[in-house]
């Protein structure tokens, strides 16, 4: 074995979510794979999708397939699918290291680790309380897992985090002796970034959100804040209709253009050309509602493409959020579920002048690559990958 082949890593990455729509695991399959590692990420996916794919040389996704379903017995299904392929792709792959994104791909890792052994580093990207109280309002076979994750989760090497605050939360949820590490979900810098702004011919500004479509991101006031009345600006949404939503999303869409609005629902694009997408816009869209922890305290892919491609951003009045967008410095922050409050916010920046928009948009990319970007951030994880 030659000296490189001794320090070549074989990350066997672990999600219980749709590979496809999950950046920051893609960044950093990416990563490792351009460091000469070898990188296998096992999650679902929909039907249509590939069962297997290579990204590019040394990193492949694996995925079980997955319909949308109310079905217990499919649900269970799925979960048992997920954790056979994840068993044998450790069988094959033999990996030096278990990258688990979730409690449920992190209780899985711990399964296939009986049979391969190799660290864990939990990376969690999505965040549930831990506590007694929190617990109470999972149902019954979510806490079960989520107490008996909170009684192995010693069994980690180590916690990273997607959020500041989150990383504080897990800190006290679990006991811990640290401070996780925080790596907000944002893109590579790669050569992307700084973006040829395209000039927008129109006397309006152009308006987009693009990210995963459902109430949980305030479509719903957001669109109800349109269909009061007409806003001096294009709106476009782009991403995936969530399953029961397309309905009402698109009553909405109506509604909106009977008030004079214009707005397309645009459809979805892939991840690699959504940098080139967002240079036609001039202001993004992040909202989310704040019923649970995880969305509280969010760490959204979108605000940071919005960033890295030079839009000024309307985001959630959140903490984390705030911290971020300096209002502003870079665009506002607003409660996404107060209709009022959209529009407001909504005039305020269709008011602006066009300078003070780019402007902002200005500020928030130089933030990105000053701070933001996944590289810079994800060094820590990967030097524990490659030193663990």
């Amino acid at each position: 074995m030659s000296k490189m082949d001794e320090h070549r890593k074989r990350a066997l990455v672990a999600s219980y979510t749709w590979l496809t729509f999950d950046p920051p695991l893609i960044n950093l399959g990416t990563m490792l794979s351009r460091r000469g590692h070898d990188v296998e990420a096992v999650g679902i996916g929909r039907k249509e999708d590939p069962a297997s794919e290579t990204l590019e040389p040394g990193f492949r996704i694996k995925r079980a397939p997955y319909r949308q379903t109310g079905s217990s017995l499919l649900k269970l299904r799925l979960s048992l699918s997920y954790l056979v392929l994840l068993l044998r792709s450790a069988r094959l792959f033999k990996p030096t290291c278990y990258i688990a994104a979730n409690w449920n791909s992190f209780l899985a890792c711990l399964i296939a680790r009986r049979f391969i052994k190799a660290p864990i580093l939990y990376y969690q990207l999505e965040y549930h309380g831990r506590t007694r109280d929190a617990l109470a309002s999972a149902s019954l076979p979510a806490r079960l897992a989520l107490e008996l994750e909170k009684r192995l989760v010693k069994h980690a090497h180590t916690l990273f985090s997607a959020e500041p605050n989150r990383s504080r939360l897990m800190q006290r949820d679990y006991g811990l002796p640290y401070t996780p590490t925080a790596i907000f979900n944002a893109p590579l810098s790669k050569e992307q970034s700084p973006t040829v702004r395209r000039k927008n011919s129109s006397a309006t500004p152009r308006i987009v959100y693009a990210g995963s479509i459902h109430e949980k991101t305030c479509m719903v006031p957001l669109l109800e804040t349109l269909a009061t009345g007409k806003i001096d600006a294009s709106f476009d949404f782009y991403g995936a209709i969530s399953t029961g939503f397309e309905k009402r999303f698109n009553e909405l869409l109506d509604e909106t253009r009977k008030r004079g609005n214009s707005i397309a629902y645009k459809g979805c694009v892939s991840y690699a050309s959504v940098h080139d997408v967002l240079a036609d816009y001039d202001i993004g869209i992040a909202f989310y509602r704040s019923n649970t922890l995880n969305q509280y305290f969010c760490s959204p892919c979108k605000l940071f493409e919005y960033m890295a491609a030079g839009l000024a951003l309307l985001t959630s009045d959140f903490p984390g959020l705030r911290s971020i967008v300096h209002p502003p410095a870079m665009g506002l922050c607003v409660d996404a579920e107060d209709p009022s409050a959209i529009r407001d916010a909504l005039k305020n920046l269709t008011k602006a002048p066009p300078s003070s928009i780019r402007a902002m948009g200005e500020r928030a990319q130089q933030a990105f690559l000053e701070k933001f970007t996944f590289d810079r951030q994800a060094e820590p994880l990967i030097r524990a990958i490659e030193h663990v």
